[in-house]
Order: C-alpha cells, then structure tokens, then sequence
C-alpha cells in the first residue's frame, strides 16, 4: 500500500491545498454546469481537493497516508478511516481519467457530482 507516516506540518499543508483546488474549483462551477468547456478543469480541481481531503483524514485518523500509484490502495487505506469518505473519494477517482485524460468532456451531472464529492470530503478532512 506504501503508507507514509506524518510529519507535524503534514495535515495543515495538505488541507490548504484542499482548500486551494476547492476554491479554484468554485470559480468555475457556474460555467461547468452550463457548458463543457470548464467542466473537465472542475473535475480535476474537484478530484485533487478531495485526495488531499483524504490524505489528511487518513494522517489524523491513522498517522498515515498513501502514496502508492494505485488508487486502489488509497481508497483502502482511507478506508480504514472512513468508509463514507473512501465511497467520495472513489467516485472521484473514477472521473479522473475522463477529466483529466480523456477526450470527451465530462457532463454537467458528473460536475456537479463532483462537488458534492469534494465538499464532503473536506467538511470531514477539516472536522477532523
């Protein structure tokens, strides 16, 4: 799984940056629900707030965190945190190759799942 141990700074870094990409995706929220053209920039906003969402309720529940390359091994480990938050981090996962990779843009509906995903996930990150 290739778990990291924390250091003291690890949790306050990780959740700035989840705020940073959450804010950076609100700025296009409205304009990624009506069109494509910035739903697949949402997406990926969305999806990195919600990783570094997960890193820290994983470095504070478990004193650890994933670095592997798989996706499979982060859901894991955070499952061991929460399940509810492992469910919101792999649905965002499964939309980072279509937004991130892929050639057809995402769709308002997966936008807007997105969100949901990603606040949730930092409303638990910054609770914990």
């Amino acid at each position: 799984m290739n778990p990291q141990v924390v250091d003291p700074t690890f949790k306050i870094g990780r959740l700035q940056k989840a705020r940073e990409f959450a804010e950076t995706a609100a700025v296009l929220f409205d304009d990624a629900t009506r069109n494509s053209d910035h739903g697949d920039v949402y997406v990926t906003m969305a999806i990195h707030s919600g990783i570094a969402s997960s890193d820290v309720i994983c470095a504070t529940k478990l004193g650890e965190y994933s670095a592997a390359d798989s996706h499979a091994a982060a859901v894991a480990l955070l499952k061991k945190a929460d399940s509810t938050a492992a469910s919101l981090l792999s649905k965002l996962l499964n939309m980072k190759t279509k937004s991130a990779y892929g050639h057809r843009a995402v769709n308002g509906s997966e936008v807007r799942t997105a969100e949901s995903a990603h606040k949730k996930l930092l409303a638990l990150a910054e609770q914990v």
